[in-house]
């Protein structure tokens, strides 16, 4: 029996250079085709095959543009039966409208999407319905539902969390996908060892315990790998040629205290490497001033710990659903000097309930205390979260395609709120710059000196600066080089 194929698309992201793997930036498709290939009644009747199209530029939303040809003929060569994509909001557009060209192409293949994108089939069929099959949530079970009935012939009727078209029309089963064990699905980085590259990230879990506002994964029921499955998988890739490892889900100073034979064992691991490999993780804010986080970061080699504050503002916390937050800035005043210049922290803009003076006072105490290290995220409105549900009566302006970016609220105007931001994105750029340097001290000394340098590079963007230029700006000031990073970060 001839089996059929199925492609699962890696769409180009424009993600960090230093994600070089496909197996991070895009590890729903890989977890799908190591889930169903174990499983025996698909692997008898499918084959599977990653298509990755990172090696063609990004593409354009036309054919119009040489290399556009060369994505279309990498998918369609392959003569796919079933095309799958994995969406978010950074490349939903470019799939839709590749589904649409692909289809003119493999009339008879059925288009499946998939991922965060998917959170409200509803909305997503009308807004994207350039697909045949959607799938809302976990993949594993219901994708291999429907590759099972296609296999048969028969209806895709009664599959969780699944949507089809039947008749010209989207049919939407209301039930929830049926969920696969977090052990039940292979270790998808072993079986794709030759595509560990540059820095990785790992999850020990599904879902999430709280219920951020703005977020979409507490939908999933919290679920968790085994701890020797855990183990594992993290001595499997810290024994690869990975260049190092973020634990986006584990707080290792909480490890540290509660099960130190596995943090022993992972330093084990990470001592194991003589090159530099280590491993950088998540805290909770109020560990900043926990005398032992220097002892875990250096036994863990721990280039930065990741902290995500998101706001200093407890009104703007409680709006946005962290209620279990506290007024950080005390904290983060707190924390020794060696700590914060190894900080990457995690900022939102605009919040409902914030002002633009306010946020700038922040931002400039933080910058004096020594935390340059910022990732400054624009607040998106994501469908399926309790902030777009609530966006009307916050009085939240955004765009109603992706990324779907918040640009306006009651007390910031869309003019400040395009101000401000670009001020964000040049110290998101500079966070790049900050990051390889060999000595930091200039970065936090240059800071501390000029309280006034977030007015001054504000009076550059009235003057039509862009984020680049500020950047390269702050990079002449401080390093006495021009800006020279990979732009696509």
């Amino acid at each position: 029996m001839k089996k059929r194929k199925v492609a699962l698309v890696v769409l180009h992201t424009g993600r960090p250079a230093d994600l070089a793997s496909p197996l991070f930036h895009a590890n729903a498709l890989f977890l799908l085709k190591s889930y169903l290939e174990s499983r025996p009644e698909i692997s008898a009747r499918y084959e599977f095959e990653i298509v990755d199209l990172r090696r063609h530029v990004p593409y354009n939303l036309g054919l119009a543009v040489e290399q556009n040809i060369d994505v279309v003929q990498d998918v369609v060569a392959r003569r796919p039966d079933v095309v799958a994509f994995s969406l978010y909001l950074w490349n939903v557009e470019a799939g839709q409208a590749l589904a649409r060209v692909f289809r003119e192409f493999l009339p008879r293949a059925v288009f499946v999407a998939g991922g965060p994108e998917v959170s409200d089939r509803r909305e997503f069929a009308r807004r994207f319905p350039g697909f045949d099959v959607l799938v809302e949530g976990d993949g594993e079970i219901p994708l291999r539902r429907v590759l099972q009935a296609l296999a048969r012939g028969r209806s895709l009727r009664g599959i969780g969390g699944v949507s089809f078209v039947e008749r010209g029309r989207f049919v939407h089963d209301p039930a929830g996908a049926e969920l696969a064990a977090p052990d039940e699905i292979p270790d998808f980085h072993a079986a794709n060892r030759p595509l560990l590259d540059g820095r990785g990230f790992y999850l020990t879990t599904r879902g999430c315990p709280y219920d951020c506002a703005m977020c979409l994964w507490a939908r999933q029921p919290m679920r968790r790998k085994s701890r020797d499955r855990i183990l594992s998988e993290l001595e499997a890739l810290t024994a690869s040629p990975l260049r190092g490892l973020t634990l986006f889900d584990y707080d290792l100073l909480e490890v540290h205290t509660r099960d130190r034979d596995f943090f022993d064992r992972l330093t084990r691991m990470v001592r194991a490497r003589r090159d530099g490999f280590g491993i950088n993780f998540f805290i909770n804010p109020r560990y900043l001033t926990d005398p032992r986080l220097p002892a875990v970061m250096a036994a863990l080699r721990s280039h930065h710990v990741l902290v995500g504050v998101q706001s200093t503002s407890p009104a703007c916390l409680e709006a946005i659903g962290r209620g279990w937050s506290i007024p950080w800035l005390g904290v983060l005043e707190q924390a020794p000097p060696q700590v914060r210049e190894r900080v990457f922290l995690e900022l939102i803009f605009p919040l409902p309930g914030q002002t633009g003076p306010e946020f700038l006072d922040s931002l400039r105490r933080l910058l004096a205390l020594g935390y340059y290290r910022l990732q400054i995220f624009q607040l998106c409105l994501l469908r399926g979260t309790r902030l777009y549900r609530n966006r009307r009566r916050l009085g939240l302006v955004h765009l109603e395609r992706p990324p779907y970016a918040c640009i306006a609220t009651p007390s910031i105007s869309a003019d400040e709120g395009l101000r401000i931001g670009v001020l964000c994105q040049a110290l998101n750029l500079l966070r790049d710059l900050v990051d390889p340097a060999p000595d930091r001290r200039p970065f936090a000394d240059y800071f501390r000196r000029r309280p006034k340098v977030v007015d001054r590079l504000l009076a550059q963007v009235d003057r039509g600066a862009g984020s680049w230029d500020l950047a390269d700006h702050l990079s002449r000031e401080i390093t006495g080089r021009p800006l020279e990073l990979d732009h696509a970060r």
